[in-house]
């Protein structure tokens, strides 16, 4: 990947984490592990996305308490060394469910406890929770696929892709 690339995505990475209200160094931290060939080092990363130490340090235990990034050791190394973890595109989808089980959830609670009379609000209410069902389904129905559809991109051959 050619560096301006490189670095074009790991920005743009930043600002995607930032849109949805993580810290930018996040997305940042992640981008670079994504185009990364092994574990990196904070040191290393710190340089790489020219941030300090601490700031990589706050940010990879976040992502790694969100399962995210997986924190290695080497041997005769004592330094902490982070990759992305195997399973990133079930776990982001995994959560991504998760968020919208919640969301649909207080829609119901708040229509059931307020008990709209006016018919509007009502249909408002039904409207949002009947989305939110659809999406849960064909969502819960893609994270059930997504590992053999993982499976046969993992064996396909790189040339035919």
């Amino acid at each position: 990947m050619p560096d301006a690339a490189r670095q074009a995505f790991i920005e743009e990475m930043g600002l995607l984490f930032e849109a949805e209200r993580f810290p930018r160094i996040a997305g940042r931290l992640l981008g670079h592990l994504l185009v990364a060939d092994e574990a990196q080092s904070l040191t290393a990363i710190a340089a790489a996305l020219d941030v300090t130490k601490a700031s990589v340090s706050t940010n990879a235990r976040m992502l790694e308490s969100r399962g995210l990034i997986e924190r290695v050791s080497h041997p005769g190394d004592r330094r902490d060394h982070y990759r992305i973890v195997a399973d990133l595109p079930l776990r982001t989808l995994e959560a991504r469910v998760a968020r919208l089980r919640r969301v649909r959830e207080v829609l119901a609670r708040g229509e059931a406890a307020m008990q709209p009379t006016s018919k509007a609000v009502r249909t408002r209410f039904r409207h949002m929770v009947a989305a939110y069902d659809f999406v849960l389904q064909i969502t819960v129905r893609a994270l059930e696929e997504l590992p053999e559809r993982l499976e046969r991109v993992r064996s396909t051959p790189t040339s035919s892709r």
